[in-house]
Order: C-alpha cells, then sequence, then structure tokens
C-alpha cells in the first residue's frame, strides 16, 4: 500500500465514513471505506493515495450519530497514525 493513514476508533461509536485529500485540494473525495466501517475500539489502515506528490492530507470521519471529526498530517512513510476521539 503507498500513501496510508491508520485509523483508531476511540469514540465508542461506529465510524461509518472515512474521506482524505491533499491539502491542496479543497473538496472531499469519495468514501475510503465503501460498505465498511470502523468499530469502536478498532484500528484500520487505509490507502490514501491521490496519485500526487503530496504527502500532507487532511482526513475526515463521521459517526453513527453524524458527529464529523476532522484533522490534518503527514501520510508519507509508515507512520501516520489518527487516533479519533
Amino acid at each position: 500500500m503507498g500513501r496510508s493513514v491508520t485509523v483508531e476508533n476511540l469514540t465508542g461509536e461506529v465510524i461509518y465514513h472515512f474521506y482524505a485529500t491533499n491539502r491542496f485540494d479543497k473538496a472531499w473525495d469519495l468514501d475510503l471505506l465503501g460498505t465498511d466501517v470502523i468499530y469502536p475500539g478498532e484500528r484500520r489502515r487505509i490507502g490514501v493515495d491521490d496519485y500526487s506528490a503530496e504527502c500532507d492530507f487532511d482526513v475526515k470521519v463521521t459517526t453513527k450519530s453524524n458527529r464529523t471529526l476532522t484533522a490534518s498530517g503527514n501520510v508519507c512513510g509508515s507512520g501516520a497514525f489518527w487516533s479519533v476521539r
């Protein structure tokens, strides 16, 4: 897998949607979870490679209660990690 982020769900509820976009792109792309979900306490590695050379990405999740949480970070290399709370 190219660029990716490991998401740890510490929200206490199911995460239904995950979006990622590089810092220069102003639109959120497709839901990268598709029909999958991330359960409370689960970790999931998600590929965010958009075939650009950009390393700085914004990421967003939506939970079961429709809460939206966002973060930004460098997804190049193997250490991109987000604990969603």
